[in-house]
């Protein structure tokens, strides 16, 4: 133990900074990780890296792709695409309504 206290003492007179500086990000990392009550902002961080994996795990020789399933009748393709406007466009409706449908 007494070997340690000569380079200790001298690295503490080199950088007298040093303690301040761990303070300052012992605080900023107590930030990222606790919100009280509320969810911190690394939890969120995790979340996201999460859900981001889950998202692009399925791949083929073309590369990743998003999975995505859309299960409904013909009455209820035919329901979604007059209810909601756009949906025609937005979740390509057409190409599946003429393979499964006939129409």
């Amino acid at each position: 133990m007494h070997k340690l206290a000569l380079p200790a003492a001298r690295l503490a007179n080199a950088a007298p900074e040093l303690t301040r500086i761990g303070t300052v990000f012992n605080h900023f990392f107590n930030m990222l990780a606790y919100q009280g009550d509320h969810r911190s902002f690394l939890f969120w961080l995790a979340w996201a890296s999460h859900q981001g994996a889950n998202v692009w795990t399925i791949d083929d020789a073309n590369g990743p792709m998003r999975p995505t399933l859309l299960v409904g009748s013909c009455k209820t393709l035919g329901s979604l695409e007059s209810q909601i406007p756009g949906s025609d466009a937005v979740l390509n409706l057409l190409p599946i309504k003429q393979q499964v449908c006939n129409g």
